[in-house]
């Protein structure tokens, strides 16, 4: 079964570096600002994302990891959008 998380990487045409050689995932804050995150939130996104990484085999944590990120957007709605 594939896995239940995703994260979306928007490639940068600054990079020198070939496609082939990682060099790194750039997290854009301009979305997360405007919902009010903070450095805490920053940070847990951070953690999320390692721990997509690390257990992206595992269902359970995948679904764990779901779940923290559905709650820190409820907690922080887009603003002009409705919500739930």
């Amino acid at each position: 079964m594939a896995s239940s998380v995703q994260v979306d990487v928007a490639r940068s045409q600054m990079l020198t570096v070939p496609p082939n050689i990682a060099s790194g995932i750039r997290v854009g804050t301009p979305a997360t600002t405007t919902r009010g995150f903070g450095l805490d939130e920053m940070r847990q996104i951070g953690s999320l994302i390692v721990r997509a990484i690390e257990g992206r085999a595992d269902e359970s944590a995948n679904a764990q990891i779901k779940a923290s990120v559905h709650d820190m957007c409820a907690r922080f709605p887009v603003p002009g959008l409705p919500t739930e």
